[in-house]
């Protein structure tokens, strides 16, 4: 019985460690088109909805809608700086 339970345990051990370095192989088994961590660019749509909102999507909007295309940068903090820090680095 404890053979089976190691041999299973290494069996999802090596799989985890395979979907790790192949995470493609992952959002193909899963269905998932979430975007995979990494230094990557993700060509985005920036628009604006009928009620003024901005909108990020990964198609461009219906036709007639004005767009501006982004690049996404992943290795990019996104998050603004706190104001405590920004004033350090301003002195």
């Amino acid at each position: 019985m404890k053979t089976i339970m190691l041999l299973i345990i290494f069996m999802l051990m090596v799989a985890g460690i395979y979907f790790y370095n192949n995470p493609q192989e992952w959002r193909e088994l899963t269905g998932s088109n979430l975007p995979v961590a990494g230094n990557k660019v993700y060509q985005m749509y920036k628009w604006k909805n009928k009620d003024g909102v901005i909108q990020y999507t990964q198609q461009p909007p219906k036709e007639g809608i004005a767009f501006e295309k982004v690049e996404l940068d992943s290795s990019v903090n996104v998050l603004p700086l706190p104001e405590k820090i920004k004033e350090q680095f301003e002195d």
